[in-house]
């Protein structure tokens, strides 16, 4: 089980941004990230996560470093610390691949409301002719 760096594709906002990948058995899975962090006062840091897919509260799973190694000795320290009990690793991986394989939600746009028709507006008269709100028979 051996962990990598991979540059973000989001790179361009912040050239600093890397994705942890842990290599297992010929499987990459993405396990966290290591980037820089501007705060508020314009300061920057170098940040260490991982990612929080099962309940992990019992342990470290994020901190500061001060350049991107010594985020990467941080992190490595932590995920031992995790994958020492080979249940949470499991859970966590299992969590991971359940995730890749689900299907992406499909997002929708709707016209706002007001210019959205209302059942209301393409009413059949008796004669079975649809008469919108304009007073158009359609």
């Amino acid at each position: 089980m051996d962990l990598y760096l991979r540059k973000s594709e989001h790179g361009q906002q912040s050239p600093d941004i890397y994705r942890v990948i842990l290599k297992d058995d010929g499987d990459a899975v993405e396990i966290g990230s290591i980037s820089v962090q501007h705060s508020a006062s314009a300061q920057y840091y170098w940040k260490w996560a991982i990612d929080a897919v099962i309940p992990m509260r019992a342990f470290e799973t994020s901190g500061r470093g001060t350049d991107r190694a010594d985020c990467m000795r941080k992190f490595k320290e932590a995920w031992t610390k995790f994958v020492a009990d080979e249940a949470n690793l499991t859970m966590f991986l299992a969590e991971k691949r359940r995730a890749r394989r689900a299907p992406h939600p499909v997002v929708v746009a709707q016209a706002p409301a007001s210019t959205m028709p209302s059942a209301r507006d393409h009413l059949p008269n008796r004669s079975g002719n649809v008469r919108s709100t304009s007073g158009d028979v359609q």
